[in-house]
């Protein structure tokens, strides 16, 4: 294979991992989005609870 396809298609299955890792942690509540103008969402820890 193509080293450069190669390449793209680790960059394109992190990618994925990632976005699939955020959607976990948000769905657990582990994090939370940040309210804010813009394009770029902020990721922030939720406080532990006592």
């Amino acid at each position: 294979m193509n080293p450069f396809l190669r390449c793209l298609n680790i960059v394109t299955w992190l990618e994925k991992t990632a976005k699939n890792a955020i959607k976990l942690l948000l769905a657990t509540g582990m994090i939370q989005i940040q309210e804010r103008t813009g394009t770029t969402n902020i990721y922030t820890l939720t406080p532990a609870t006592q």
